[in-house]
């Protein structure tokens, strides 16, 4: 029998045909499927856009573990795109079966708080197609309403998705969210501190002044994992004594923050990936902040304060440090997270502002409450706020 030779082309081909049975699209819905891409997953995200702290795999991992994997109406739909077997695109998505308006609705979103977490599409540098390919299968999934919070202004995932829902005709829309001011090292302390206002630094002088005259004062860092478990459990002590325990906010809270926060800090397996940060007045803690560093950035993520020593402005000068040593490090940028507060625009001007991208599927179901949430609902709430002021008036 003639042997027959595979010529170049043939050869080519069959290469082909085996990428391309590796080139695939998925949806993970187990958690520990979702753990064993850790190394993959976190090495996908040094080579994307979308690099950050709140996208690493330790950070969703333990989110989900912390504050969802309990919950019967939440479950994982994290998709991932690879090429040749290779992963070049992930969407850490999540699926929440909750109440509005009185209805059963299935949420997707980035896994995290939309209201100050990060959330992405991350796609390798080199493979922009992932980007549609996770779009639509996110479009497929189960879902009544999409709610993508907080992803950032220069991403291109907004348009993606924007132009993606359009073309679908879907109900949908795009609007600003949270705001995060940031500061970037670049010139030394002398100089950065003689540039803020006359009025902000009386005052801090002030408040230096009189934490003074109640005792001796320190300030310390805490980053290594030995550093961290041994001083854990007096923040915690520490945390619930300020005013976020009394709204159910602070790092000590039962709501999933105390397992969350405890495990980032004893857990994850990194070099300086979080540090905390100590006021002690004569040896007792009275303020501290939480953060993570991450790709160079500094992410301050809490802090709080004893209710006790409010009259000395505990947060104020423990903050005057933390931004002080940060001129040690030359390059630097220290995000200080969500929110356009008072007290951060005294240190920066600059901004990363984030958008939510929200629609509503096609189905009737999913029709019916895109109606209620973009038009009746707001209708309702403008006429009783007409109402109100009508009745308020004496009309």
């Amino acid at each position: 029998m003639e042997q027959q030779h595979l010529t170049k082309d043939d050869t080519k081909q069959v290469v082909d045909i085996k990428k391309r049975e590796l080139d695939t699209v998925e949806v993970i819905s187990n958690f520990e499927a979702f753990v064993e891409l850790a190394s993959e997953w976190n090495s996908l995200l040094d080579k994307s856009s979308a690099n950050c702290l709140f996208l690493t795999h330790e950070w969703l991992s333990n989110w989900w573990l912390s504050y969802h994997a309990k919950r019967q109406e939440s479950s994982l739909a994290i998709i991932t795109v690879r090429e040749a077997g290779v992963l070049v695109g992930a969407a850490p998505i999540m699926l929440n079966t909750v109440k509005e308006f009185c209805l059963k609705v299935t949420k997707a979103s980035f896994i995290g708080d939309p209201t100050w977490t990060t959330g992405d599409f991350i796609v390798a540098k080199n493979t922009p197609s992932a980007l549609n390919k996770l779009a639509e299968r996110l479009l497929k999934l189960k879902w009544t309403v999409m709610e993508l919070g907080c992803i950032p202004e220069a991403s291109a995932s907004l348009s993606v998705i924007t132009e993606i829902l359009g073309s679908r005709r879907m109900r949908s829309s795009s609007a600003p969210s949270a705001s995060s001011p940031y500061l970037r090292v670049e010139s030394d302390w002398e100089s950065f501190y003689a540039a803020r206002s006359t009025r902000f630094k009386k005052a801090l002088r002030n408040k230096q002044n009189k934490i003074k005259k109640a005792g001796e004062y320190e300030v310390h860092q805490y980053r290594t994992e030995e550093e961290l478990t041994r001083v854990l459990p007096s923040v915690m002590e520490l945390a619930k004594k300020g005013w976020k325990h009394q709204i159910e906010n602070s790092i000590a809270s039962d709501n999933g923050n105390s397992s969350f926060y405890t495990a980032m800090a004893t857990r994850v397996n990194r070099d300086d990936f979080v540090n905390i940060w100590i006021l002690s007045l004569q040896s007792t803690p009275i303020a501290y902040e939480y953060h993570f560093s991450y790709n160079n950035i500094t992410y301050g993520i809490t802090a709080d304060y004893d209710t006790e020593h409010k009259n000395l402005s505990p947060g104020s000068i423990l903050d005057f440090n933390i931004v002080k040593s940060k001129f040690d490090e030359s390059g630097a940028t220290y995000d200080l997270g969500c929110g356009d507060s008072f007290y951060k625009k005294n240190w920066t001007k600059e901004t990363n502002r984030y958008f939510n991208i929200t629609a509503y599927s096609n189905s009737l179901y999913g029709a019916i409450v895109g109606l209620i949430a973009t038009k009746i609902y707001p209708a309702a709430k403008r006429l009783y706020r007409k109402e109100a002021e009508t009745i308020d008036s004496g009309k």
